[in-house]
């Protein structure tokens, strides 16, 4: 009914292997007009894209139900990611808050910010210590962390994972 109003149609389907092996699959048909009419079919296999989905969503709820607090920042220190661990630690409401500042301003001496992002230059790619810091109502705190390189797909430097513990 689809391609009669359509001049295709897109679905999700299960298929079966020449070996009797099911896969999901994406499936477009799509109506050829040759001198009798015929369908085409174009299957996709796509069991390594629902595994890559499953991991992502499986690392996506490790990040957010993680006890420690884990912050991802771009190569300026800006916050690109805030686990609902860190909000709590910091006294924020959500986490979303965080998301767009500058990692220095968690800190009691915002040059502690530049200190950590700077020791992961060169051949170092991890970092640990301690830093103040503060808590959204002004209370200063002592904080361990643990920094390393974020690495694109390629393998370019493109900022830090850091998680915290409150000391």
């Amino acid at each position: 009914e689809n391609l009669r109003n359509e001049c295709f149609t897109l679905m999700q389907a299960s298929c079966i292997r020449g070996d009797g092996t099911a896969f999901p699959a994406e499936v477009s048909v799509c109506p050829l007009h040759l001198s009798t009419p015929h369908l085409c079919f174009f299957i996709r296999d796509e069991t390594v894209r629902r595994q890559a989905d499953e991991m992502l969503l499986t690392e996506h709820n490790a990040l957010q139900n993680a006890s420690s607090a884990i912050v991802v920042i771009d190569m300026s220190a800006n916050i690109e990611y805030a686990n609902p661990a860190t909000a709590r630690l910091w006294d924020h409401s959500s986490e979303s808050g965080l998301v767009g500042r500058h990692l220095g301003e968690l800190f009691l001496n915002r040059d502690d910010a530049e200190r950590i992002t700077s020791s992961l230059s060169g051949e170092h790619y991890e970092s640990s210590g301690v830093v103040v810091a503060v808590r959204q109502g002004g209370e200063p705190f002592r904080v361990g962390f643990s920094a390393a390189c974020n690495r694109d797909s390629d393998g370019n430097v493109v900022g830090a994972v850091l998680s915290f513990t409150d000391l």
